[in-house]
């Protein structure tokens, strides 16, 4: 594949803003590489590459935080982030690219709303690891932007700032790790 210098400009400057945005908050830099990179590549290039990414950055945050990591919140996930990761690599390789592309500008919408209303400071029991581990490993695996369900489970939770952190960054070890054989397995990276 061929890149011409303003492609590759590009590339570079989405990929310096999107991990300013996570060396400030900890997450989301897969929400913004992966639709602009998007525009010029297909899904089934960038997610891979972004994951691959995301999963180096997340490693030193991991292991230097993984004292503060609250494992009793962390692991009811990892299940249901297998069944999500073995959805979302079924679907990444049986669906077109322009399908891919606009579910998710849907995707993209959808969680635009959602950050957009006005909600109050929820708890929830547990039992919310089912729905955010099979939802952001499916999310995550298809479009490379699953944090947001970990992020929503573990704010149920009413973990510490810092707790979360270290706990989403030991979460994307683990599932960016399954992510990551996943698209090996399926030939992604080839």
């Amino acid at each position: 594949m061929q890149i011409d210098l303003y492609t590759a400009l590009f590339c570079v400057a989405v990929l310096f803003v999107a991990y300013i945005v996570r060396g400030i908050t900890g997450f989301g830099s897969g929400l913004i590489a992966v639709p602009l990179l998007a525009l010029s590549f297909p899904l089934q290039t960038v997610v891979p590459i972004v994951v691959l990414l995301d999963y180096v950055g997340s490693a030193s945050q991991g292991f230097r935080n993984r004292q503060v990591v609250a494992w009793r919140e962390q692991l009811p996930l990892i299940p249901f982030t297998f069944v999500g990761v073995a959805i979302g690599l079924s679907l990444l390789q049986s669906l077109a690219s322009a399908t891919l592309a606009q579910a998710l500008g849907v995707f993209i919408l959808v969680y635009a709303i959602y950050q957009l209303l006005p909600l109050p400071v929820l708890r929830g029991s547990r039992l919310f690891a089912v729905p955010a581990g099979a939802l952001g490993g499916l999310v995550g695996t298809v479009f490379g932007a699953g944090g947001a369900f970990y992020i929503i489970y573990l704010g149920l939770r009413g973990l510490d700032k810092s707790v979360l952190r270290a706990t989403f960054a030991i979460n994307f070890l683990i599932g960016g790790g399954i992510r990551l054989a996943g698209y090996a397995a399926f030939g992604f990276f080839d």
